[in-house]
């Protein structure tokens, strides 16, 4: 539950900011000063992937200082090979004007060092990490650069210099001014390909304009977690939680031996989506009991969860019926897990109330997002696309 902490975390940094008018002020002035920085152009250094040529490149940097700060910042060789792993940019081009980039770059915000799940504990040799941002151009097009420094615990050493970590660079054109980004060139959907954000700068962007809507989609792009209407944490990581091939090729095969009959999977949800992320974060899942049906007089898909049998029934004539109903009935084993809003039935109240229940209002949400590329939905939050008519 990594991710939820860091959604809390960046919550209460917000919060924190409505109630501190001088802090804010200050985040305010940082985020204009980096969309009005005049860009470094990276035509003229050389792309490369000769690691030990960077390597001598970074070392003669020797000490760098920020002329904003002063902060002073040494250039470990270690983090060549880092850079040139990422992917979508010639971090090659940025490694030739780092110190340049870094001596002029904007003081973004500081993040304290703390314990992740499944890496090592540094927090006692260093404090946190200092984010600046500074802009390049490079054939034409306008970048920000986010450079990361990180700060040892110096116990009253002064001369000790903090160390570059690492740098991430994405496309101005993605963050609007209101801190949000511009979902029609992140979306591949609508572009053809996919343009990678830095969660971080676009949360930065969303704190700085106070603009709560767009922080709550920077909060989504970075962590999957958003809060509902009624102040409950909501985490969406649906995509693939489907019936597998596998399994349904094996329900068809059993329904052609029996000469076309019903045939039938039943177990959990954890044995049927194994490791899937929607299990991680709700881990009460794992012992939902599934029934799948198919074949024979099966008709359109049809399907309920039974909070007191703690299982899921579902038939559909395809596997395409049976995807888009599981995904629905899981979002209802949320909704009791949680204690969210619930769905109902149709006989209920009549198929109109039936249809705005706050359940059944989330279910349909989230089978209607099941087909929608990562970027669409990471940048569409759930209140953007609920269907409540």
């Amino acid at each position: 539950m990594e991710r939820l902490k860091q959604a809390e975390d960046w919550e209460k940094r917000f919060k924190d900011l409505e109630g501190n008018p001088e802090e804010r002020e200050r985040v305010q002035k940082a985020a204009n000063a980096v969309r009005e920085l005049e860009a470094t152009s990276l035509d003229d250094v050389e792309s490369t992937r000769d690691k030990a040529h960077l390597k001598e490149v970074v070392k003669g940097f020797g000490e760098a200082k920020n002329g904003a700060d002063g902060r002073r910042a040494i250039f470990p060789a270690k983090m060549v090979g880092k850079l040139l792993g990422h992917q979508g940019f010639d971090y090659s081009r940025v490694l030739g004007k780092m110190k340049d980039l870094y001596e002029g770059a904007v003081p973004a915000f500081f993040e304290t060092e703390e314990v992740k799940e499944g890496h090592k504990d540094h927090t006692s040799n260093f404090a946190g990490y200092h984010h600046y941002v500074n802009k390049v151009t490079l054939d034409g097009k306008e970048y920000y650069v986010r450079l990361t420094v990180q700060e040892p615990r110096t116990r009253g050493d002064k001369s000790v210099a903090d160390q570059m970590h690492s740098a991430h660079v994405t496309d101005v054109q993605i963050y609007d001014t209101d801190g949000g980004v511009t979902s029609g060139i992140i979306d591949p959907t609508t572009t053809g390909v996919g343009v990678k954000t830095d969660a971080k700068l676009q949360r930065f962007f969303a704190l700085a304009s106070g603009n709560a809507h767009e922080f709550a989609k920077a909060l989504r792009w970075a962590t999957g977690w958003e809060r509902g209407v009624d102040g409950k944490w909501r985490w969406e990581e649906m995509e693939d939680a489907v019936v597998p091939d596998e399994v349904y090729a094996q329900m068809r095969r059993d329904s052609e031996a029996a000469d076309g009959d019903v045939s039938s999977w039943e177990g959990t949800l954890g044995e049927l989506l194994g490791d899937h992320a929607v299990l991680e974060a709700y881990p009460r899942l794992r012992d939902v009991r599934v029934h799948l049906f198919t074949g024979g007089d099966t008709e359109e898909a049809d399907g309920f969860y039974s909070e007191a049998l703690n299982a899921i029934r579902l038939s559909g004539r395809d596997k395409g019926e049976l995807d888009k109903g599981l995904v629905h009935e899981v979002q209802h084993a949320i909704q009791h897990i949680e204690g969210f809003a619930k769905g109902g039935m149709p006989e209920w109240g009549g198929e109109d109330r039936y249809h705005r229940l706050g359940g059944e209002v989330e279910a349909r949400n989230a089978s209607t997002r099941m087909g929608w590329s990562e970027e669409k939905r990471r940048g569409t939050l759930l209140s953007e696309s609920e269907d409540v008519g």
